[in-house]
């Protein structure tokens, strides 16, 4: 039930596991940080990928927070406060919705 862009902005969350810096590296003292499904993810990185333009704030968290309502990421630390990327972690959680 995703749209075409929002399948194709998993897609790019997708890449964020292979090749790109992991939020173990940054935070090696926190074992909720440690896991291999972790990634960074923000408006900027987006706007890199050509799905999003910089003004369309709205439009690219409302598609995150479909993402997140669908079970297939969950956003673990907002970066809001500090003006940081968020940090996010594939989640199973569509499995269990599924099969309901």
């Amino acid at each position: 039930s995703l749209k075409p862009r929002q399948m194709k902005l998993y897609d790019y969350c997708k890449e964020r596991l292979y090749g790109f810096k992991k939020p173990k590296m940054d935070f090696p003292n926190i074992p909720e940080l440690q896991g291999d499904t972790l990634f960074y993810f923000s408006l900027s990185d987006a706007v890199e990928t050509g799905l999003y333009k910089s003004s369309m704030r709205r439009e690219f968290y409302n598609d995150m927070q479909i993402l997140e309502e669908h079970g297939l990421i969950r956003k673990v630390v907002s970066g809001k406060a500090a003006k940081k990327k968020n940090i996010y972690e594939f989640s199973d959680m569509w499995k269990i919705w599924e099969n309901l």
